[in-house]
Formats: C-alpha cells, structure tokens, sequence
C-alpha cells in the first residue's frame, strides 16, 4: 500500500487576507502556501463556520481574495475571524497531494472535530481520503515561531497534530495525537 506522508507548517493567525498577503511577501518558512483553513462567525449566529481550502496556482493569501470566495460569508465580523495558512515542509507537492490533504483534513473536520456539517463551508470534498495518509502539522506564529500552547477552541487546537487515516473498503479508521508535548532533552 502506497504510504503518503506529509509535514505541514501551519502560520497564523491572520485576520484578513490582506495580513496573509502582506505575511507571504516576507517569505517566511520554505516555499509557498498551498492550503488554508479559515475559522469566522457567519452573519449573527453563535457557531463558527469552517472552510478548508487550498491554492495550488496562487498562494492563499490571492486565492482567499478571489470574487466569490467563502471567505466572504465570515469577512464581515472581523473581531471573529482566524486564517491559517500552510507550507509543505518535506515535499514539494503535486496537485494530488494538496488534494489528499485537504481532503483529509476537511473529512476529519466534518466528521470528526467540528462533527456539525452545517458548520463547515466545504461544499464538497468531505468525504474520507482512500488512500493512506500521514499528516504532521507543526505550528507557527506570524513571525515563524513555534506555538507550543494553543488557546482553547483555536485551529491548533482542533486540529491535531499527527493525524493518519487507513482506509478500508468502504470506509476510514481515523488516528490522531491533539498535541505532541515535550518529553526531555536528549544527551
């Protein structure tokens, strides 16, 4: 079986698209942005809404700004929005590997996290990965420091750590670890 493994660098959190722009151009960590998760209160209701997407040709930060974006739907209560963008660390993906991923992390947060699917924006893509998949996501501030304690209800938080997904016939196994902690230096 085709083992696909994957480290995420994620940054944030971002309160505009303008800010991940303006954040891209300082070209922090390697490479460019392929995937973004966008956090935000839709209208006046109490939930937040979730987006998950990715920008295989554009970076996140252009491709958020795009007409008809889902950002649009939480853009208008600013005090309640959190974008996080994200670098491939030990690849240089191809198009099928952000759709993997993306498709991993949108199911694990439509079925698993958030388990509302009202609350998540995706239109499509919720469904499980077929292929196995190891994901690490590693998390950085704006500045390219790491995030070692996140706030309750953040995306670092939701989203776990080390997620891996067997597949099976007609369904997934889901396995995650919420936070790698600190264990003790090594001599």
């Amino acid at each position: 079986m085709n083992k696909n493994v994957y480290v995420l660098e994620w940054y944030g959190p971002f309160s505009s698209p303008t800010e991940v722009i303006e954040w891209e151009s300082k070209n922090i960590g390697d490479g460019k942005t392929y995937l973004y998760i966008i956090k935000g209160k839709k209208y006046a209701k109490r939930n937040f809404s979730y987006y998950c997407g990715q920008a295989y040709k554009q970076s996140s930060g252009k491709r958020i700004t795009n007409k008809g974006h889902h950002i649009n739907e939480v853009i208008d209560r600013p005090n309640h929005i959190s974008i996080w963008v994200a670098k491939f660390q030990n690849i240089k993906p191809s198009k099928g590997d952000v759709n993997l991923v993306e498709k991993l992390i949108t199911s694990v947060f439509s079925q698993a996290v958030v388990a509302d699917e009202k609350c998540i924006l995706n239109q499509t893509n919720k469904l499980r990965p077929r292929h196995l998949v190891y994901l690490i996501n590693e998390w950085y501030y704006e500045n390219g420091e790491p995030i070692y304690h996140t706030k309750k209800g953040s995306i670092p938080d939701m989203l776990h750590d080390v997620l891996i997904c067997y597949p099976h016939e007609d369904s997934a196994s889901i396995y995650g670890n919420r936070k790698i902690h600190y264990l003790n230096e090594l001599k």
